[in-house]
């Protein structure tokens, strides 16, 4: 028994030795950690007394070791004759995780230029961590591509992902599909789209965030963007992803097309317009000569008498479904 203990230590004494190591030469060689504004002292990511000498950068996981030197001794086990019994491998397992994600949301707080992609979808992020991350995303210059997949983000991570969208310039592919967004929120992210140049991809199944992304694409005339589609995946009812034709959206549309020389479908599921609206949709149709589709057959139309003259006048009726 006292043989199995003093090896259990002699592990415990070597992970973490080798975690003091890696740290210190993370330190030596980076100068990444962002910096703190004047005249306040930086706030340490741990304070247990087992990782001060290690100089450990991550919470921890519970009490005893720090999770990363806790893992290294399970994983210097691991490897040992021994092995590791049932009960380790479903501790290692559940340490494991959480700090992984700890350890690419530190990457990214510190502007690690080494890491260029992020997927972080299926890893039960918290609220905490997602407004965490997209703060770290503001300043952040090396996240090319960001996965997130079906997260929550709430009203709070949500208002910080559309400042992300505003100015952050390096972010080209960011997918969100089946994340839960109120309709305010979805609302915000169609407005911050308009303010940005850089997104390339964006995956998503709300329909305002997706109608946003096809206008933001056909306003920097895309050539790979063909059709714009108004989508309504959801009943109203389901987090409020539908996105109906009205008045500014027509608007928004209207003048995105007007230099377009590659969309040459727009359709709309439901919606209604009224003046202005029509009058948007008369001018586009009288002034773009590449769309050949109009598909809005259960949209409602205030001045249809209007719409119709401009497109008799275009001789083209079959541009109207």
């Amino acid at each position: 028994m006292a043989e199995h203990a003093l090896q259990q230590l002699r592990l415990d004494e070597k992970a973490q030795e080798e975690v003091s190591v890696e740290k210190q030469q993370e330190n030596e060689a980076s100068a990444l950690v962002a910096p703190q504004e004047e005249g306040t002292t930086p706030t340490p990511l741990a304070t247990a007394a087992a990782c001060a000498q290690a100089q450990c950068d991550h919470p921890p996981l519970g009490p005893g070791p720090c999770a990363c030197v806790r893992i290294k001794t399970l994983k210097l086990k691991q490897k040992s004759a021994e092995g590791l019994s049932p009960e380790e491998e479903t501790e290692f397992a559940e340490l494991a995780e959480p700090l992984w994600v700890s350890e690419q949301m530190l990457r990214v707080r510190r502007n690690d230029p080494t890491l260029k992609e992020l997927r972080l979808g299926g890893r039960g992020l918290t609220s905490a961590q997602v407004l965490d991350l997209f703060t770290a995303l503001v300043q952040n210059t090396s996240v090319k591509r960001l996965i997130l997949g079906a997260i929550q983000i709430d009203e709070p991570a949500a208002a910080v992902l559309c400042h992300v969208i505003k100015v952050n310039t390096t972010l080209a592919k960011l997918n969100i599909h089946g994340a839960k967004l109120s309709r305010p929120s979805a609302e915000q992210l169609h407005e911050a789209l308009k303010s940005n140049n850089t997104l390339k991809t964006l995956g998503t199944d709300n329909g305002f965030v997706d109608t946003a992304f096809q206008i933001l694409r056909a306003r920097n005339n895309d050539p790979s963007l063909h059709r714009l589609a108004l989508r309504c995946t959801y009943p109203a009812s389901h987090y409020g992803l539908c996105c109906d034709l009205n008045d500014a959206l027509m608007c928004d549309i209207a003048e995105a097309l007007k230099a377009n020389t590659y969309v040459t479908k727009l359709s709309a599921e439901t919606g209604s317009l009224g003046v202005q609206g029509t009058q948007a949709l008369a001018m586009l149709i009288r002034s773009n000569n590449t769309l050949t589709s109009l598909i809005m057959s259960k949209c409602s139309f205030v001045r249809n008498a209007e719409l119709h003259a401009v497109l008799k006048a275009c001789g083209d009726w079959d541009r109207c479904a």
